[in-house]
């Protein structure tokens, strides 16, 4: 993917997370920053122990649950694009439909610990997680 595209779809997924759709079941919830991954990861400072809404791409699998910036950064394994999804004690079975696709995840942010030596963003612990929907090809 060129520089351009990436940046096309980093600036989408900023626009995204402040434009969400209203049919999301917590969409409205209040106390909660609606913020990009990307301002995330840039300043975790600002976000840790808040409760957030982000848009990603998300990932889960055994000991690699995720929310990435973009497909690529899953599939070319850039972590520090992405922040740990904790989904607690969730049943995996029924999330297993948002693996693969781009998702708004709403939960707590916890920054990175610098001993950590996982190079991801920090931790979102998941409340809700929504699959969105591609637009309609026109």
């Amino acid at each position: 993917m060129t520089r351009s595209a990436r940046l096309a779809v980093s600036a989408g997924l900023l626009l995204l997370s402040c434009l969400w759709p209203p049919a999301l079941p917590f969409a409205h919830s209040e106390g909660v920053a609606v913020t990009s991954l990307i301002r995330l990861i840039a300043t975790p400072e600002a976000f840790d122990g808040k409760r957030v809404r982000v848009g990603g791409y998300c990932h889960l699998g055994f000991e690699s649950d995720a929310l990435y910036l973009h497909r690529e950064d899953y599939a070319f394994l850039l972590s520090v694009n992405a922040v740990i999804l904790d989904l607690g004690d969730r049943d995996r079975r029924t999330l297993g439909d948002r693996s693969g696709r781009y998702v708004i995840v709403q939960g707590t942010f916890v920054m990175r610990d610098a001993r950590d030596p996982r190079p991801y963003g920090g931790t979102l612990k998941v409340e809700a997680i929504e699959a969105l929907q591609p637009r309609a090809a026109r």
